[in-house]
C-alpha cells in the first residue's frame, strides 16, 4: 500500500487485514495520517519503508 493518507476512509484502514508492504514517501498530511498508519500497522504487521518522521511516528 502506497501513501494511505486521505486517500483512506477510517472503515476502509479498518477493514484491511492483510498487507505485505507499507510505503510512506513522507509524512505530509495528504500521504501521512498517523491514526490510519498505526491501525493498518498493528492490523497487519507489515513491512514498512518510510521516510524518518514516518518510520519513527509508527516504530516509536
Amino acid at each position: 500500500m502506497l501513501d494511505p493518507g486521505k486517500s483512506l476512509t477510517p472503515t476502509e484502514a479498518s477493514a484491511i487485514k492483510h498487507l505485505d508492504l507499507l510505503l510512506f514517501t513522507h509524512s505530509h498530511w495528504d500521504h501521512f495520517k498517523i491514526d490510519h498508519a498505526l491501525e493498518i500497522f498493528e492490523q497487519t504487521r507489515p513491512q514498512t519503508v518510510a521516510d524518518k518522521v514516518s518510520y519513527a511516528c509508527i516504530h516509536g
